[in-house]
This record gives structure tokens, sequence and C-alpha cells, in this order.
């Protein structure tokens, strides 16, 4: 910002006419400020030099701070407009976005459909796969049972144990203690003395497809 004071007196005329007559003008822009010209004639004309002077600066700084105030005043004022102007918009597209179209749904069911046709078989292999596991798990302790069976009641090998003996010596509460069926509800039947028990058919068949005869060895 450069500040521009014009004189309007005459040439050297004395300090009061110079007081009364000089007009201090400010323009944003400019290229120079003509106050010497006010500062020579106010030196060359009174006494009091340096207060002529002073009220001289004084009056520029206040216009200067009017100035600054009106601009400062007029970029808080562009700034509130611009800024409802930019919440308005925002409005105007929450609302267009107020729900989905036909097409999203859509295209978000397609992608739920493949993600389920993708995770479901591999769910049901898994589970078959741990039912089978669990069967291993099962004739594991059924040959336990009858071995211990056969030790405290003195049988020898080849002696038949039904599955009412073989349960007895089988962790209570447990589905193969009270049933003596598989997961599958399969029945592991009557075991020999010093001879594996049998994977039940049924249970083989129906878990073919996740497991071959190499899983079920040596209850095969």
């Amino acid at each position: 910002m450069l500040v521009t004071a014009h004189a309007l007196s005459a040439p050297a005329p004395p300090y009061k006419s110079i007081k009364s007559e000089a007009k201090i003008s400010f323009r944003f822009g400019g290229t120079y400020a003509r106050v010497k010209t006010i500062n020579r004639q106010v030196k060359g004309h009174s006494s009091n030099y340096k207060t002529a002077r002073s009220g001289i600066n004084a009056a520029l700084k206040s216009c200067v701070r009017d100035q600054l105030r009106g601009s400062q005043s007029n970029q808080t004022i562009n700034g509130k407009v611009k800024q409802k102007k930019a919440n308005s918009m925002l409005n105007k597209l929450n609302k267009r976005r107020g729900g989905f179209t036909l097409v999203e749904i859509m295209i978000v069911v397609a992608i739920i459909a493949l993600l389920a046709a993708i995770a479901v078989p591999g769910f049901l292999r898994a589970r078959k796969r741990s039912q089978a596991s669990r069967i291993i798990n099962d004739l594991r302790l059924i040959d336990a049972a009858v071995d211990q069976y056969a030790i405290e009641n003195n049988k020898a090998t080849g002696f038949t144990v039904p599955v009412a003996e073989w349960t007895k010596y089988l962790k209570n509460g447990t589905n193969l203690a009270l049933t003596g069926k598989d997961i599958l509800g399969n029945d592991f039947g009557t075991v020999n003395v010093d001879s594996l028990p049998r994977v039940p058919a049924a249970s083989k068949t129906a878990l073919s497809d996740v497991v071959d005869n190499t899983f079920w060895s040596p209850y095969n």
C-alpha cells in the first residue's frame, strides 16, 4: 500500500493555511508518496516543524488503520459468503445421495453371493474333515478301553467285548460313553480283545469325498 499526500496550498503559505488546506488522500496501488512537499513548506514557514510533521504522520497512520480495517472486514464477509455457498453445495449433494439405487443393491447382492459360493464349500469340507478326525480319536479311545477291560477281567485274545462293557471304561458324560456311536450316529459295535476297532461302513462312505482309506489307517 502506498500513500499520497497532496498539498492544495499556494507556494510558501503560512503554517495555519497549510494545516487548514492540506488534504491527505490514500489510494492502493499508487506509485509514490508526495509528503516531502508539505514537510518542506512547513519547515520554511513555521517554527513548530516537529509538531506539524507529527500531526501529519498521525493523520496518515489513522487513515491507514481505517483502510486496513475496512479491507479485513471485506475479507471476512467474503469468506463467510464462500463458506455458505460450499455448505449449500454439500447439503445438495447429501440430499441427492439419500438412498441406494437398484444397480448398487444388485452389485452388493452379487458380491455376497460370490463370496458365499466360494466360502460354503470350503466350510463343508473342513467340517467333514473334523468329523473324520473325531471318529479316529474315538477309535483310539475304544481300543484303550477294550485293553483295560481285558486286563481287569482276565480275558483272552479274541474275546468279544460288547458295547455295554467297553463304554464303562470311557469318560462319563461323553457322547461315545453314553451311546457307543460315532459323531454321525453310526454304531461302532462289538470289539474283540487284541483286535483294532473298525470304522463304521456308513461313516466311511459319508466322508469318502474328503478322506481316503489312507486316512483311516490302521482302523480301516
